[in-house]
Protein backbone atom coordinates (compact mmCIF):
# COMPACT_ATOMS: atom_id res chain seq x y z
CA UNK A 1 0.00 0.00 0.00
CA UNK A 2 1.39 3.44 -0.86
CA UNK A 3 1.59 5.74 1.91
CA UNK A 4 -0.42 9.12 1.01
CA UNK A 5 1.84 12.36 0.76
CA UNK A 6 1.21 14.31 3.31
CA UNK A 7 0.71 17.97 1.86
CA UNK A 8 0.68 21.67 3.22
CA UNK A 9 -2.40 23.20 1.05
CA UNK A 10 -3.40 27.11 0.97
CA UNK A 11 -7.33 25.38 -0.11
CA UNK A 12 -6.68 23.53 3.63
CA UNK A 13 -5.31 26.20 5.83
CA UNK A 14 -6.35 29.65 4.57
CA UNK A 15 -8.94 31.06 6.52
CA UNK A 16 -11.66 33.37 5.02
CA UNK A 17 -12.82 36.76 6.72
CA UNK A 18 -16.14 36.13 5.09
CA UNK A 19 -16.19 32.81 7.72
CA UNK A 20 -15.14 34.94 11.35
CA UNK A 21 -16.58 37.95 10.71
CA UNK A 22 -16.34 40.34 13.94
CA UNK A 23 -19.99 42.58 14.62
CA UNK A 24 -18.21 45.48 12.87
CA UNK A 25 -17.47 42.99 9.67
CA UNK A 26 -21.08 42.19 9.46
CA UNK A 27 -21.81 45.61 9.34
CA UNK A 28 -19.73 46.49 6.38
CA UNK A 29 -20.59 43.32 4.34
CA UNK A 30 -23.96 44.33 4.84
CA UNK A 31 -24.16 47.94 3.55
CA UNK A 32 -21.40 47.32 1.32
CA UNK A 33 -19.39 50.12 1.41
CA UNK A 34 -15.87 51.20 1.43
CA UNK A 35 -14.81 51.53 4.94
CA UNK A 36 -14.01 55.14 5.12
CA UNK A 37 -17.07 56.06 3.37
CA UNK A 38 -18.81 53.87 6.11
CA UNK A 39 -16.69 55.75 8.56
CA UNK A 40 -17.66 58.95 7.68
CA UNK A 41 -21.40 58.30 7.93
CA UNK A 42 -20.86 56.76 11.22
CA UNK A 43 -19.18 60.32 12.53
CA UNK A 44 -22.19 62.12 10.94
CA UNK A 45 -24.97 60.44 12.60
CA UNK A 46 -23.40 60.42 15.72
CA UNK A 47 -22.47 64.35 15.99
CA UNK A 48 -26.28 64.60 14.01
CA UNK A 49 -27.62 62.72 17.12
CA UNK A 50 -26.15 64.69 19.83
CA UNK A 51 -26.79 68.17 17.79
CA UNK A 52 -30.85 66.84 17.72
CA UNK A 53 -30.61 66.70 21.53
CA UNK A 54 -29.21 69.69 21.64
CA UNK A 55 -32.13 71.26 20.14
CA UNK A 56 -34.67 70.22 22.65
CA UNK A 57 -33.07 72.88 25.32
CA UNK A 58 -31.91 75.50 22.69
CA UNK A 59 -28.25 74.23 23.31
CA UNK A 60 -26.91 73.67 20.09
CA UNK A 61 -25.12 76.84 20.17
CA UNK A 62 -22.96 76.05 22.94
CA UNK A 63 -22.92 72.05 21.47
CA UNK A 64 -20.91 73.39 17.82
CA UNK A 65 -18.39 75.35 19.97
CA UNK A 66 -17.40 72.33 22.14
CA UNK A 67 -13.98 70.45 21.58
CA UNK A 68 -15.13 66.80 23.23
CA UNK A 69 -17.66 66.65 20.60
CA UNK A 70 -15.78 66.38 17.59
CA UNK A 71 -12.98 64.65 19.35
CA UNK A 72 -16.37 61.77 19.60
CA UNK A 73 -17.15 62.77 16.26
CA UNK A 74 -13.64 61.47 15.28
CA UNK A 75 -12.30 58.77 17.40
CA UNK A 76 -15.20 56.51 17.15
CA UNK A 77 -15.42 56.13 13.10
CA UNK A 78 -11.82 55.80 13.76
CA UNK A 79 -11.67 52.80 16.36
CA UNK A 80 -13.90 51.39 13.97
CA UNK A 81 -11.76 51.67 10.88
CA UNK A 82 -8.69 49.63 13.19
CA UNK A 83 -10.93 46.91 14.21
CA UNK A 84 -12.15 46.54 10.52
CA UNK A 85 -8.96 46.53 9.25
CA UNK A 86 -7.45 44.70 11.99
CA UNK A 87 -9.96 41.58 11.65
CA UNK A 88 -9.78 41.48 7.72
CA UNK A 89 -5.48 42.03 7.24
CA UNK A 90 -5.23 39.38 10.23
CA UNK A 91 -6.04 36.17 7.73
CA UNK A 92 -3.96 37.03 5.09
CA UNK A 93 -1.07 37.69 6.56
CA UNK A 94 -1.32 34.53 8.99
CA UNK A 95 -1.55 32.36 5.51
CA UNK A 96 1.45 34.09 4.61
CA UNK A 97 3.06 32.58 7.59
CA UNK A 98 1.35 29.61 7.95
CA UNK A 99 3.66 27.57 5.85
CA UNK A 100 6.65 28.30 8.18
CA UNK A 101 4.90 26.06 10.89
CA UNK A 102 6.66 22.54 10.97
CA UNK A 103 2.85 21.21 11.54
CA UNK A 104 0.15 19.39 9.40
CA UNK A 105 -2.95 20.86 7.97
CA UNK A 106 -4.62 18.48 10.71
CA UNK A 107 -3.32 20.30 13.45
CA UNK A 108 -2.74 24.04 12.30
CA UNK A 109 -6.51 24.32 10.58
CA UNK A 110 -8.41 23.57 14.00
CA UNK A 111 -6.03 25.84 15.92
CA UNK A 112 -6.58 28.97 13.39
CA UNK A 113 -10.44 27.98 13.40
CA UNK A 114 -10.76 27.98 17.55
CA UNK A 115 -8.72 31.15 17.66
CA UNK A 116 -10.55 32.89 14.46
CA UNK A 117 -14.29 32.10 16.41
CA UNK A 118 -13.05 33.35 19.49
CA UNK A 119 -11.95 37.16 17.38
CA UNK A 120 -14.95 36.81 15.93
CA UNK A 121 -17.54 36.11 18.91
CA UNK A 122 -20.27 38.46 18.65
CA UNK A 123 -21.44 37.54 22.28
CA UNK A 124 -18.17 38.11 23.83
CA UNK A 125 -17.72 41.13 21.81
CA UNK A 126 -21.09 42.50 22.91
CA UNK A 127 -20.66 41.52 26.21
CA UNK A 128 -17.22 43.65 26.42
CA UNK A 129 -19.31 46.53 25.14
CA UNK A 130 -22.17 46.07 27.87
CA UNK A 131 -20.03 45.93 30.84
CA UNK A 132 -17.94 48.86 29.60
CA UNK A 133 -20.76 51.28 29.11
CA UNK A 134 -21.94 50.37 32.91
CA UNK A 135 -18.79 51.29 33.87
CA UNK A 136 -18.36 54.65 32.76
CA UNK A 137 -22.40 55.16 32.97
CA UNK A 138 -22.16 55.99 36.65
CA UNK A 139 -18.63 58.57 36.24
CA UNK A 140 -21.44 60.32 33.61
CA UNK A 141 -23.93 60.37 35.78
CA UNK A 142 -21.55 61.59 38.32
CA UNK A 143 -20.43 64.48 36.19
CA UNK A 144 -23.33 66.47 35.76
CA UNK A 145 -24.90 65.26 39.05
CA UNK A 146 -22.62 64.50 41.55
CA UNK A 147 -20.41 67.53 42.22
CA UNK A 148 -20.11 67.66 46.14
CA UNK A 149 -18.63 64.04 45.74
CA UNK A 150 -16.19 64.91 42.81
CA UNK A 151 -15.12 67.58 45.21
CA UNK A 152 -14.67 65.43 48.09
CA UNK A 153 -12.65 62.82 45.70
CA UNK A 154 -10.80 65.61 44.32
CA UNK A 155 -11.80 63.72 40.67
CA UNK A 156 -11.84 66.75 38.44
CA UNK A 157 -11.62 65.33 34.99
CA UNK A 158 -15.28 64.19 35.05
CA UNK A 159 -15.90 68.07 34.13
CA UNK A 160 -12.77 68.10 31.91
CA UNK A 161 -12.31 72.00 31.44
CA UNK A 162 -12.61 71.11 27.80
CA UNK A 163 -16.48 71.41 27.90
CA UNK A 164 -17.99 74.84 28.16
CA UNK A 165 -19.21 75.57 31.69
CA UNK A 166 -23.03 75.74 30.11
CA UNK A 167 -22.66 72.16 30.11
CA UNK A 168 -23.01 71.57 33.94
CA UNK A 169 -23.97 74.50 34.76
CA UNK A 170 -27.22 75.61 32.88
CA UNK A 171 -30.68 73.32 33.55
CA UNK A 172 -31.49 71.15 32.37
CA UNK A 173 -29.00 68.92 33.49
CA UNK A 174 -30.68 65.86 32.29
CA UNK A 175 -31.17 66.61 28.51
CA UNK A 176 -27.29 67.19 28.48
CA UNK A 177 -26.29 63.56 29.86
CA UNK A 178 -28.43 62.28 27.79
CA UNK A 179 -25.80 63.32 24.82
CA UNK A 180 -22.96 61.89 27.11
CA UNK A 181 -24.97 58.86 26.56
CA UNK A 182 -25.53 59.06 23.52
CA UNK A 183 -21.78 59.28 22.51
CA UNK A 184 -21.11 56.38 25.31
CA UNK A 185 -23.30 54.33 23.34
CA UNK A 186 -21.83 54.38 19.98
CA UNK A 187 -18.23 54.40 21.73
CA UNK A 188 -18.47 51.60 24.18
CA UNK A 189 -18.95 48.30 21.92
CA UNK A 190 -15.97 49.64 19.38
CA UNK A 191 -13.68 50.76 22.22
CA UNK A 192 -14.54 47.60 24.16
CA UNK A 193 -14.43 45.20 21.03
CA UNK A 194 -10.89 46.43 19.92
CA UNK A 195 -9.39 46.21 23.23
CA UNK A 196 -10.69 42.60 23.70
CA UNK A 197 -9.46 41.86 20.50
CA UNK A 198 -6.31 43.01 20.70
CA UNK A 199 -6.19 41.84 24.73
CA UNK A 200 -7.22 37.84 23.25
CA UNK A 201 -4.69 38.80 20.72
CA UNK A 202 -1.75 38.55 23.14
CA UNK A 203 -3.21 34.97 24.38
CA UNK A 204 -3.18 34.11 20.48
CA UNK A 205 0.23 34.51 19.97
CA UNK A 206 1.48 33.06 23.35
CA UNK A 207 -0.92 29.79 22.01
CA UNK A 208 0.71 30.09 18.62
CA UNK A 209 4.35 30.36 20.26
CA UNK A 210 4.37 26.59 20.59
CA UNK A 211 4.42 25.37 17.55
CA UNK A 212 7.52 24.50 15.32
CA UNK A 213 8.57 26.64 12.94
CA UNK A 214 11.12 25.19 9.64
CA UNK A 215 15.25 25.40 9.86
CA UNK A 216 15.04 28.67 7.46
CA UNK A 217 15.45 31.86 9.62
CA UNK A 218 15.81 34.30 7.05
CA UNK A 219 12.52 32.76 5.46
CA UNK A 220 10.66 33.04 8.33
CA UNK A 221 11.71 36.24 9.02
CA UNK A 222 10.50 37.40 5.75
CA UNK A 223 6.97 35.66 6.06
CA UNK A 224 6.96 37.26 9.90
CA UNK A 225 6.84 40.66 7.62
CA UNK A 226 3.05 40.81 6.61
CA UNK A 227 1.86 40.01 9.99
CA UNK A 228 4.43 42.64 11.70
CA UNK A 229 3.35 45.12 9.86
CA UNK A 230 -0.27 44.99 10.54
CA UNK A 231 0.65 44.72 14.48
CA UNK A 232 2.73 48.02 13.91
CA UNK A 233 -0.11 49.79 12.03
CA UNK A 234 -2.96 48.72 14.91
CA UNK A 235 -0.72 49.58 17.49
CA UNK A 236 0.17 53.07 16.34
CA UNK A 237 -3.13 53.65 15.01
CA UNK A 238 -4.37 52.25 18.85
CA UNK A 239 -2.20 55.19 20.37
CA UNK A 240 -3.36 58.01 18.04
CA UNK A 241 -7.12 57.35 19.41
CA UNK A 242 -6.01 57.12 22.95
CA UNK A 243 -4.34 60.43 21.79
CA UNK A 244 -8.05 62.03 21.58
CA UNK A 245 -9.02 60.78 24.88
CA UNK A 246 -5.88 62.14 26.19
CA UNK A 247 -6.90 65.87 24.75
CA UNK A 248 -9.86 65.70 26.30
CA UNK A 249 -8.23 64.98 29.94
CA UNK A 250 -5.49 67.74 28.77
CA UNK A 251 -6.44 70.59 31.04
CA UNK A 252 -8.34 68.41 33.87
CA UNK A 253 -5.23 65.63 35.16
CA UNK A 254 -6.03 63.53 38.07
CA UNK A 255 -5.75 59.64 39.10
CA UNK A 256 -8.70 58.63 36.92
CA UNK A 257 -7.91 60.03 33.77
CA UNK A 258 -3.87 59.16 34.07
CA UNK A 259 -5.19 55.63 34.59
CA UNK A 260 -7.13 55.58 31.52
CA UNK A 261 -4.25 56.68 29.55
CA UNK A 262 -1.96 54.67 30.79
CA UNK A 263 -4.29 51.39 30.64
CA UNK A 264 -5.17 51.98 27.27
CA UNK A 265 -1.37 52.72 26.13
CA UNK A 266 -0.47 49.11 27.61
CA UNK A 267 -2.92 47.39 25.55
CA UNK A 268 -1.19 49.43 22.46
CA UNK A 269 2.35 48.75 23.69
CA UNK A 270 1.24 44.65 24.21
CA UNK A 271 0.27 44.81 20.79
CA UNK A 272 3.11 45.84 19.57
CA UNK A 273 5.87 44.07 22.16
CA UNK A 274 4.14 40.44 22.44
CA UNK A 275 4.42 40.19 18.86
CA UNK A 276 8.15 40.78 18.71
CA UNK A 277 9.10 38.62 21.19
CA UNK A 278 6.96 35.95 20.21
CA UNK A 279 8.86 36.28 16.61
CA UNK A 280 12.05 36.33 17.76
CA UNK A 281 11.32 33.10 19.63
CA UNK A 282 10.78 31.26 16.15
CA UNK A 283 13.75 32.69 14.39
CA UNK A 284 16.14 31.63 17.07
CA UNK A 285 14.56 28.16 17.15
CA UNK A 286 14.49 28.06 13.45
CA UNK A 287 18.30 28.99 13.41
CA UNK A 288 18.68 26.21 16.28
CA UNK A 289 16.98 23.36 14.36
CA UNK A 290 18.72 24.35 11.77
CA UNK A 291 21.73 24.19 13.00
CA UNK A 292 20.90 20.50 14.68
CA UNK A 293 19.53 19.54 11.05
CA UNK A 294 23.63 20.58 9.57
CA UNK A 295 24.97 19.10 12.86
CA UNK A 296 23.46 15.86 12.34
CA UNK A 297 23.75 15.67 8.68
CA UNK A 298 27.00 16.42 8.90
CA UNK A 299 28.24 13.07 10.57
CA UNK A 300 25.46 10.96 9.30
CA UNK A 301 27.69 11.87 6.12
CA UNK A 302 30.65 9.71 7.77
CA UNK A 303 28.49 6.96 9.20
CA UNK A 304 27.62 8.28 12.69
CA UNK A 305 24.38 8.76 14.34
CA UNK A 306 24.57 12.06 16.79
CA UNK A 307 22.35 11.94 19.56
CA UNK A 308 22.82 14.66 21.70
CA UNK A 309 21.32 15.64 25.53
CA UNK A 310 17.67 17.21 25.13
CA UNK A 311 17.69 20.38 25.13
CA UNK A 312 15.21 23.47 25.54
CA UNK A 313 17.60 25.64 22.77
CA UNK A 314 18.05 22.23 20.72
CA UNK A 315 14.62 20.90 20.54
CA UNK A 316 14.29 17.88 18.60
CA UNK A 317 11.62 18.10 15.60
CA UNK A 318 13.21 15.93 13.11
CA UNK A 319 10.59 13.74 13.88
CA UNK A 320 7.50 15.30 15.98
CA UNK A 321 4.68 12.96 16.40
CA UNK A 322 1.94 15.24 15.37
CA UNK A 323 4.27 17.47 12.41
CA UNK A 324 5.79 16.75 9.17
CA UNK A 325 8.49 14.55 9.47
CA UNK A 326 11.82 16.03 7.72
CA UNK A 327 13.23 14.30 4.96
CA UNK A 328 17.01 13.20 5.55
CA UNK A 329 19.54 16.48 3.86
CA UNK A 330 21.68 15.19 1.49
CA UNK A 331 23.07 18.43 -0.23
CA UNK A 332 25.24 19.62 3.09
CA UNK A 333 26.72 22.78 1.32
CA UNK A 334 22.58 23.84 0.68
CA UNK A 335 22.28 24.42 4.16
CA UNK A 336 25.66 25.81 5.45
CA UNK A 337 24.37 29.11 5.72
CA UNK A 338 22.79 27.68 9.02
CA UNK A 339 25.92 28.48 10.75
CA UNK A 340 25.78 32.09 9.31
CA UNK A 341 24.92 34.84 12.11
CA UNK A 342 20.88 35.13 12.17
CA UNK A 343 18.86 37.75 12.78
CA UNK A 344 16.10 37.25 15.88
CA UNK A 345 14.61 40.21 15.54
CA UNK A 346 11.71 41.39 13.07
CA UNK A 347 10.75 44.63 13.99
CA UNK A 348 13.06 47.37 12.35
CA UNK A 349 14.80 50.54 14.06
CA UNK A 350 11.76 52.64 12.24
CA UNK A 351 9.42 50.42 13.28
CA UNK A 352 10.50 51.02 17.32
CA UNK A 353 10.69 55.07 16.62
CA UNK A 354 7.44 54.75 15.23
CA UNK A 355 5.97 53.05 18.06
CA UNK A 356 7.60 55.57 20.34
CA UNK A 357 6.19 58.16 18.39
CA UNK A 358 2.91 56.93 18.47
CA UNK A 359 3.30 56.31 22.46
CA UNK A 360 4.41 59.96 22.81
CA UNK A 361 1.73 61.28 20.81
CA UNK A 362 -0.68 59.84 23.71
CA UNK A 363 1.30 60.76 26.33
CA UNK A 364 1.65 64.66 25.38
CA UNK A 365 -1.68 64.36 24.74
CA UNK A 366 -2.27 65.22 28.56
CA UNK A 367 -0.31 68.15 28.38
CA UNK A 368 -2.01 70.28 25.31
CA UNK A 369 -3.90 72.53 27.18
CA UNK A 370 -1.77 75.64 25.80
CA UNK A 371 -2.15 74.71 22.57
CA UNK A 372 -5.50 73.36 22.37
CA UNK A 373 -8.00 74.83 25.35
Amino acid sequence: MVEQEETIQYTTYATDPMDFQTWVDRIHNTLKLPSIVLALLLGVVLYLGGYLISLAIDFEGVYVRTIPVYLGTIGVPWIMLITRYGSVSFHNAYEVLRPCFLISDNEYVPFIKEWGKRFANFRGNMIAGVIYFFLILPFVVIAFYGEDLMIKLSIISLRAQAFPAEWFSLPPLWVKMCIGIWFGVACSPLLATGARLLILNVRFLLDISRFPVVPLSDVVRSRLRPITNLYLTVAFCWFIGVAMIGILFSSSMDAISIIVIVGLSIIGLLTFLVPQFVYRSFLMQSANLSNQWVMASFYRRFGITLAERPSSLRRDYVERESGIRLAEMSDLAGFMDASAPAEFWVYNPSDVVLLFIGQAIAIASLFVEGIVF
